[in-house]
This record gives structure tokens, C-alpha cells and sequence, in this order.
């Protein structure tokens, strides 16, 4: 059994072309193991360092993964949107999301994908945790 516990916000680096300089924000809480996890998840990208949402969206993990000090949750959206240009509706309700995170004590790096942007979300898959959040952190553990 594992846990990914936590809340980071950070502003996107450059290489985040059009979203460099947004600011996001992640809410992750999330026990238990790939065949039963529960828990939930809030994400916040605003419009440069405006509170003006981009994105705004909530949902419940559905799978969670943990090896040492690394986890990887992946969910469902249950209520939010994405104002994006490349998004015919900015529902996302109902859309995959994956979000990886490495706890280094302090110095925590997280990745995300997004099913609504094309990104193919499999259960319990994640992405190399690219993105060192400015303030907060996660915590990751195992326990019996």
C-alpha cells in the first residue's frame, strides 16, 4: 500500500512555450495500491500570475502506484474545464489525467498529462517528473 499526499505551486518554466509564466497549482491526495486506491485531486493553471483560470479542474485517483520515493497517480475529471485554444469544448469532465511525483525531501519534481490535449492516459502510468514547484511539496510512503 502507498500514499501520495500533497499540495505545489510553481510558475511554468520556458520550455512550457505558449504557458511559460503561468502559474499552477496541484492538490493531490491519494492511498492504496493499482487494484484498490482511493482519493482525489484539484489542479489550478492560471493565466500568467493572474488569478484568471486556464484550467480549472477536480476529480477522484483511480490508481495509484509507489516505488520508494516515487509515486504515480492517475484519475478521472469529475467537474472542470480547459479554456484552450486547440479544445473544441472546454468540458474536460469525464477525461483521464496522470500526475508523477518524485518526494526529494524539499526539492520535489512532479510531471502531469492530460488526456483532453491528446495525451493517452493508461492506468497507473506516468511521465519522467520534470517540474520543480516553487513552494510546497508531496509526501510519498508505503505502510502494510
Amino acid at each position: 500500500m502507498g500514499s501520495l499526499v500533497g499540495t505545489a505551486t510553481g510558475t511554468l518554466p520556458e520550455w512550457f512555450g505558449p504557458w511559460a509564466g503561468d502559474r499552477v497549482r496541484f492538490d493531490l491526495d491519494a492511498h492504496g495500491d493499482p487494484m484498490n486506491t482511493t482519493g482525489t485531486f484539484k489542479v489550478f493553471h492560471g493565466v500568467g500570475t493572474t488569478d484568471e483560470a486556464r484550467a480549472e479542474f477536480e476529480g477522484d485517483i483511480t490508481c495509484l502506484t509507489v516505488a520508494g520515493p516515487v509515486a504515480i497517480a492517475t484519475g478521472v475529471i469529475t467537474h472542470g474545464y480547459a479554456d484552450l485554444p486547440q479544445l473544441p469544448d472546454p468540458d474536460v469532465t469525464g477525461k483521464k489525467v496522470s500526475f508523477t511525483v518524485l518526494d526529494h525531501g524539499g526539492r520535489d519534481r512532479m510531471y502531469w498529462a492530460w488526456e483532453f490535449v491528446g495525451a493517452p492516459i493508461n492506468d497507473c502510468q506516468g511521465l519522467a517528473p520534470m517540474f520543480r514547484p516553487s513552494h510546497g511539496g508531496f509526501r510519498v510512503g508505503t505502510y502494510d
